[in-house]
């Protein structure tokens, strides 16, 4: 079997960007932090703040799990449906 040019061979996926998921993924992770810290310092005690700030602490698991395996489809669909869910009660 030939290779192609590209360094993938025929009918597979074409190579991952690992840095570029990576920074994807950095940059998500520090505006959810972001986000965390300015929740923390407003209000942090009613059960709607509560809920908020653990959905966020899932979401910043997850995302760290991604940058330990970018291309790990599981990974990749459990943030999706962590972000979709918008909050954990």
């Amino acid at each position: 079997m030939r290779v192609a040019e590209t360094g993938t061979a025929p009918r597979s996926a074409p190579p991952f960007n690992l840095g570029a998921i990576r920074q994807e993924v950095h940059e998500e992770l520090d505006r959810i932090e972001k986000k965390l810290h300015r929740l923390e310092k407003q209000n942090g005690d009613t059960k709607k703040s509560a809920r908020k700030i653990r959905w966020l602490e899932m979401r910043i698991a997850v995302l760290t799990a991604r940058l330990q395996y970018p291309t790990d489809e599981v990974l990749q669909q459990l943030e999706q449906t962590v972000e979709a869910r918008k909050s954990l009660g």
